[in-house]
């Protein structure tokens, strides 16, 4: 229940909110280490299991690659659909003017490899699709890197972010997740659910 509150509820308020104002790190922080609370009540886990083990089973992006790919996509799509905006990104440059919006968007254009492999498509649904695509990826990348330090059975079978269908708010589903992120409860708990595999 929690899980199919939080994501229809607050995910689209709060990503409204990001894309409305420039947050700062530390809001995003926030942001995160509340949604992984979410997560963590969701699935019934204990705190010590590892963050990339709520992220990956539940199939939730981070709050910073849901910034990236609206924000991105928006810069993009100005120039095609507002007039005054041609002339502003004609001027803008040349004024050097250096506003938080500037900043935060050089920042999200250079962590999402943007500037140095630019897009090309002729819509402005492909860029963003595009840019969407590529968030993606940099994110099952920065993900993968931080699995291959954990030893843990989701690692072995799971190579990217996707939702895994095999909880269903018990007691039993509880088990199985700590099971398979190494950190459960009973003593034997990861040898006894060693059978368990995402479908």
């Amino acid at each position: 229940m929690i899980r199919d509150l939080w994501k229809p509820v607050y995910v689209p308020a709060l990503t409204l909110a990001d894309v409305v104002v420039c947050l700062l790190v530390r809001g995003h922080d926030v942001l995160e280490r509340r949604q992984r609370e979410v997560g963590r009540m969701a699935v019934g886990c204990h705190g010590r299991v590892a963050n990339e083990a709520v992220q990956g089973d539940l199939g939730w992006s981070g709050f910073a690659a849901w910034e990236a790919s609206s924000k991105l996509a928006f810069n993009n799509r100005c120039p095609l659909n507002m007039h005054w905006d041609k002339y502003v990104r004609r001027v803008l440059p040349g004024t050097c003017l250096r506003t938080q919006w500037t900043r935060q968007m050089y920042q999200l254009e250079q962590r999402s490899g943007l500037s140095q492999d630019p897009l090309w498509v002729h819509s402005v649904g492909a860029y963003a699709q595009a840019v969407q695509q590529r968030v993606r990826e940099i994110e099952d990348a920065a993900w993968q890197l931080a699995v291959t330090g954990k030893e843990s059975f989701y690692r072995q079978h799971q190579n990217s972010i996707r939702a895994v269908r095999l909880y269903d708010n018990s007691v039993g589903s509880t088990l199985i997740f700590e099971a398979r992120a190494g950190r459960c409860a009973l003593r034997r708990g990861s040898r006894c659910c060693s059978g368990v595999m995402p479908q």
